[in-house]
């Protein structure tokens, strides 16, 4: 069972402009499951294969955001934050997230091996499935998704 109750939401800004995304709009977009490779530096428990279970960045952004309002020019200048409650950052481009396959494997988990995440890594982690080395764009308890247009 996934419990995100008592869980604010996620922080969504575009430019400076913020709201929430409540844990019920997180759990009604489409869900998919993704497997994450041991981790060469061997950090946040990625000693070993996992299967994740969550949301796509790139829905979330275009529930959200709705990024594909945005003018072909304006798309490719943006950048994706993904932060989490301890200040940890990683980014994307919007080339990442949308135009090559980078984006079908980044993901906003709330599931590890079929259980929710534990508390040192959730109740959200954003997981880069497709990277070589998933470590670096890890992001344990994520806080926040910030868009920025260059």
């Amino acid at each position: 069972m996934i419990d995100l109750l008592g869980w604010d939401g996620l922080e969504i800004s575009a430019d400076g402009i913020g709201f929430f995304l409540p844990p019920v709009e997180i759990l009604t977009l489409p869900a998919c499951q993704m497997l994450r490779r041991a981790s060469r530096c061997g950090g946040h428990g990625a000693d070993r294969d996992r299967m994740f279970r969550g949301v796509l960045l790139a829905d979330i952004l275009e529930t959200s955001v709705g990024l594909s309002t945005l003018s072909p020019e304006a798309r490719r200048c943006c950048i994706v934050f993904a932060r989490g409650d301890d200040g940890y950052r990683c980014a994307f481009s919007w080339g990442e997230l949308f135009n090559n396959d980078t984006g079908g494997g980044v993901l906003v988990a709330y599931a590890c091996e079929q259980v929710g995440l534990s508390p040192e890594v959730g109740p959200l982690a954003l997981v880069a499935a497709h990277d070589r080395d998933g470590g670096p764009r890890f992001v344990k308890r994520l806080k926040a998704i910030e868009l920025q247009t260059l």
